[in-house]
Formats: structure tokens, sequence, C-alpha cells
């Protein structure tokens, strides 16, 4: 890592911890919607088809909107681009805590709200943000860290989550999860973009002209269909995992501990890939990564064949 300071400002320090809260917020509530199957097929009477559709759904509303809040972080600033996506999650967990909230209001509310919430609060937007404040030298460990607490978020909420299902029931803990979206609504305030009235004043490329040259560069385009590979593949475990679990006769807690697992060595791993990252090659210790995961996959394969 280089010699350089880390934190250059109070701004920066801020902005890196409140991203992080973010993040660790939205994952908590994003990566558990899975565990809620089971109550919402008994209650609502919402199909396996009819919750894989509503997830397909916020996953395209999470890509879609991405690109959108960031040209509001770019043009406005983060914390009016993160803070306006809070109030879609927050609305999309309301109704579907309140009602309606069965046929395609269900779609509504988990699928297309809840998905362009997450397209400016779940990584991508805070992240981007941070890396701002830090320089190339030390930008990756920032960003890392940001990871490593959205992961830590991804351990604890399914254990919170199968919890209060447990004992409270799927309509109190959506009531949960408001109160905690709340929280991060009031943190995404502190999340500042640097030097925003410089920016404004400088005649930027647009929207459409950063895109363009974006998709002209090969890099761009073979990250971004990495990260095509990467949600396809969390989302389906995140998505299918608990229901899995108890067709194959386990316990509900198993796949709390689960999703759980895969959140705490998430943390360890985006840590240690951030720290890699400044003696490597990014696109090295990505491929590694990459091909490390091809393999653990094979082998599960076989396990459970």
């Amino acid at each position: 890592m280089s010699s350089e300071k880390f934190i250059k400002s109070n701004l920066a320090l801020v902005t890196l911890i409140t991203a992080s809260l973010v993040v660790f917020i939205s994952l908590s509530v994003r990566q558990v919607f899975g565990m809620f199957f089971m109550d919402f097929n008994a209650d609502l009477g919402i199909t396996n088809t009819e919750f894989g559709l509503a997830i397909g759904i916020q996953m395209l509303g999470w890509g879609l909107s991405g690109p959108v809040f960031g040209a509001i972080a770019d043009k406005y600033g983060g914390h009016k681009a993160i803070s306006l996506a809070f109030v879609f999650y927050i609305i999309g967990i309301y109704f579907l805590y309140n009602g309606p909230n069965t046929g395609i209001y269900f779609q509504v509310w988990l699928g297309v709200l809840v998905g362009i919430g997450c397209g400016g609060t779940a990584i991508s937007i805070p992240m981007s943000i941070v890396g701002k404040h830090f320089p190339l030298s030390n930008r990756t460990i920032a960003m890392s860290i940001v990871t490593a607490v959205g992961s830590f978020g991804y351990f604890l909420s399914p254990l919170f989550t199968n919890y209060s299902l447990g004992n409270y029931g799927w309509v109190q803990t959506l009531f949960y999860f408001m109160l905690f979206l709340s929280l991060g609504f009031l943190i995404s305030f502190f999340v500042r973009s640097p030097q925003i009235n410089e920016i404004k004043n400088e005649g930027s490329q647009s929207t459409i002209e950063a895109l363009s040259e974006a998709f002209r560069n090969k890099s761009y385009v073979l990250l971004l269909s990495g990260f095509f590979v990467c949600g396809f593949h969390i989302t389906l475990v995140g998505t299918h995992v608990p229901k899995y679990v108890i067709d194959r006769g386990l316990e509900d807690w198993t796949a709390a501990m689960i999703l759980s697992l895969i959140g705490l060595f998430n943390i360890f791993g985006s840590l240690m890939s951030g720290y890699l990252c400044t003696k490597r090659k990014k696109k090295t210790i990505l491929s590694i990564i990459y091909w490390g995961q091809d393999r653990l996959d094979y082998v599960v394969d076989e396990v459970i064949k």
C-alpha cells in the first residue's frame, strides 16, 4: 500500500463511514427476501414462480436505475441520489408490509420499487462516491472496506431475520426493516460527493457521453460481463436456497446459516482482495477469484449429486 495518507479530510472519513453503513443497511434487507417465501406462500398465496418473477424484476430495476442514480449523484450530489433511492426502498417495503400486497401489487412493491431502491443504495453508488475521496493508490482499500461492512450486514441479517420470522412473523419483521431503512435514509445525507460545486461548473460530460465512452472501453464491457455472472449467482442463491433446504428436509435455521456464512467469508474476501489489488494487477486478482469460484461450484455440484 502507498505511504500516502489514507484519510485526507474529515469529509472523506465521514463519507467512508456513512457510505459503509448505507450499504450495510441496504444489503441487510435485500439479501434475505428468500427467507420470506414460505410465509408469502402461506399467507399471500404467492407461488414460487411469482416470487422468482418479483426478484427478477427487482434485479432488472436495480440494474436500470443504477445509471440514473449515478447521473443524479454526479449532478446534484451523492446524498441526494442515495436518499431518493431510500424513499423508493421504504415505500416498497411499506406496501409489502401493509398491503395491498398480492398479484400485480406484489410485483410492483417487491420487484419495481425495492429494485429501484437497491439501484441507489446497494454497493455501486455509495462505493463510487467513496472512491472520489481517495487517490488511486488507496482507492481500492477504501472501496473494499465499504464492501466488507456491507458483507457484515449480509452476515447478521439472516440470523436476525430467522429469529424475527420465528418469533414475530413476517409482517412485524418487515416493520423492523422499514425502521432500519429509515435510519439509512437519515444516514444517507452524510454521504457527500467531494467538491460538488466545482464539478457543476466544469461543463463535464453528459450522462449519454459518459456511457458512450464507457462502452467503447473493452475493460468496462468485460467488467460488466463479470458483474452479470456475479449477480446471477448471488441472486439465485439468496432467492432459492431457503426453500431448497426446506424441500430437502432440513431445518429453517440451515438457510439462515448458509446465507450468513456467505456474508462472513465475503468480509475476509473483500478486505483481502482490496489489499492484494494494491500489490498486483486488478485483472489478475479478479481472474483468480472467478477461477476459484468456478472450481468450487464444480466441487459443490459433485457433492450434491
